[in-house]
């Protein structure tokens, strides 16, 4: 909740409008029908995020939905070992079609180029994994490490998990993660919708829109499982009007000043942190 938008008047007004037209629930699986409302709040994610958005009901789905489409037995996947739990997770069921995982220590991270440049020579697509900003400390992505991997071969993507990156940085608030490295052609990004964006659900970001097709139409657990229900689907709408608007600046400006602030006064106290950043 770090811009406290879960009491914003236009939030909560938006789930009530939508529960008044849709009701509290909506039974069908996205795979063969979808509230009127998730065509519209995808089209203002992309227009958010200058990509293709794809809403899932939770980001640990969005993870199996996207991995599990777009790993093949051909593939690898390599993981900082500190990538959260649900690409972890997510991880588990691409190894079980097949595909190569593997994980380097975060703290050893320069490994990872040597072993997906290995990687590269054998396998069809080596994707490596990381977060935007990390779970556990709230330490940054190594952009420099990430373009590196990039550059080591032209069948090399990024998978980036940016959910607690979310809103309070970046244009538009698109995160933590794409305010300091812009979408890649060779990137798929996932976020939350919770959180900050103080809504329900997560969202996949890709580069082309046939890629976001494709894991629309092949994502299994996308197809039986249930759907965004219309309260968070109402709230997400009128979270993503609101990041499109001047008003996210101010707030994230307000939220920049009291990290600066909190920051200042733990150096002033001595209390130790393990990373200094906004």
């Amino acid at each position: 909740s770090y811009l406290g938008l879960e009491f914003h008047p236009a939030l909560i007004e938006g789930v009530q409008q939508a529960v008044t037209r849709y009701g509290t629930q909506f039974s069908s699986s996205r795979g063969y029908l979808s509230a009127p409302a998730y065509q519209a709040l995808e089209a203002k994610l992309s227009q958010l995020f200058d990509g293709h958005a794809l809403v899932t009901s939770s980001t640990s789905i969005g993870h199996q939905v996207a991995l599990g489409a777009l790993v093949t037995e051909r593939d690898a996947l390599v993981m900082d070992h500190q990538v959260h739990y649900s690409v972890q997770m997510a991880a588990n069921l691409v190894r079980a079609q097949g595909a190569r995982v593997e994980k380097v220590r975060h703290n050893h991270l320069e490994r990872a180029v040597e072993v997906v440049r290995r990687l590269a020579s054998t396998c069809d697509t080596v994707w490596f994994a990381t977060d935007g900003v990390f779970s556990m400390y709230g330490d940054l992505a190594p952009l420099g490490l990430l373009r590196e991997l990039l550059d080591a071969a032209p069948n090399v993507r990024l998978y980036v998990d940016d959910a607690h990156g979310m809103s309070w940085a970046g244009t538009h608030g698109r995160g933590s993660f794409l305010s300091r490295m812009p979408m890649h052609p060779r990137m798929v990004l996932a976020t939350s919708l919770n959180k900050a964006f103080a809504a329900g659900g997560g969202c996949l970001v890709f580069p082309t829109l046939a890629e976001r097709e494709l894991v629309m139409r092949s994502g299994g657990p996308l197809v039986f499982s249930g759907p965004l229900q219309p309260p968070m689907l109402g709230a997400a709408l009128a979270s993503a009007e609101l990041h499109l608007s001047p008003e996210i600046t101010a707030l994230q400006a307000a939220m920049k000043e009291r990290t600066a602030l909190c920051n200042a006064l733990l150096r002033e106290h001595g209390l130790p942190i393990l990373v200094e950043n906004d």
